[in-house]
């Protein structure tokens, strides 16, 4: 990869417009309550995880408004919840545009110049849909997969906040695929600012790690990018390291 210095702070995304609001409750997985400009109005939550360090009653947070072609009943869209440290992005529906922008920029692509890339691809044989086929037409071709991580504890980057059977699936799919020979990844957008690493919330998802170690031991190229929202746009800060003993405590506010 490429050296962070001259990326950093690189703008990825600009979103305009937005508008802030109180968090009230949330009403199910895809639906919340916010006061916005002293109404209360329902909004679009299209992150499923818990984020229960994010969005609790009286936290501030960003929305915007759904275009008129929206089909949707809700008027506004969840775009990020205000965290210890600053805005963490929670719209799950800019992931890929995110993960296209940075595979676009050889000074932050994890990967090398790239001639292109397929979205939402399913190997033969394999029911895993993945974000990415790389370079589909050349001597080596990489399935990648991208993940938003949200939670932090202290100065870690933890995913997943939710027990996710489906995030799991990757990884084993990713792990087979890479021990047959091809070429595997996994990237990490990581959200909260301030964290100095990252690593598997065993504590909330233990079959997630073991999948996990075993996508590591089987090859699978794993890339963790900071990135940060100012309020209006996604700034590119950095690739994090893998924590040291990563299967450390974490107590979930489950438990």
């Amino acid at each position: 990869m490429n050296s962070d210095a001259p990326a950093l702070h690189s703008s990825l995304m600009e979103l305009r417009d937005l508008s802030s609001g109180v968090f009230l409750r949330r009403k199910n997985r895809f639906v919340g309550i916010v006061e916005i400009g002293g109404e209360r109005s329902e909004i679009h939550v299209a992150d499923p995880g818990r984020l229960r360090e994010l969005l609790y009653p009286g936290n501030r947070v960003l929305v915007m408004a759904a275009g008129e072609a929206s089909t949707r009943r809700t008027r506004w869209s969840l775009v990020a919840g205000r965290g210890d440290k600053g805005w963490v992005l929670l719209n799950t529906t800019l992931h890929r545009k995110l993960a296209e922008s940075i595979l676009a920029r050889p000074g932050i692509s994890p990967f090398a110049q790239l001639r292109g890339w397929k979205a939402e691809v399913s190997p033969s044989g394999i029911s895993s849909r993945f974000d990415f086929l790389l370079d589909p037409d050349g001597p080596e071709p990489v399935w990648l997969e991208v993940k938003g991580c949200t939670l932090k504890s202290g100065d870690r980057a933890l995913f997943p906040d939710a027990p996710t059977t489906r995030g799991t699936r990757h990884l084993r799919d990713l792990a087979g695929l890479s021990r047959e020979g091809s070429r595997c990844a996994v990237v990490f957008l990581v959200f909260p600012p301030g964290v100095g690493c990252f690593a598997p919330n065993s504590a909330m998802d233990p079959d997630f790690a073991s999948a996990f170690a075993d996508a590591l031991d089987a090859g699978v190229d794993f890339h963790f990018l900071r990135l940060d929202f100012d309020g209006e746009r996604v700034l590119y800060e950095g690739a994090l390291p893998l924590c040291p003993e990563y299967e450390g405590p974490y107590s979930s506010k489950d438990e």
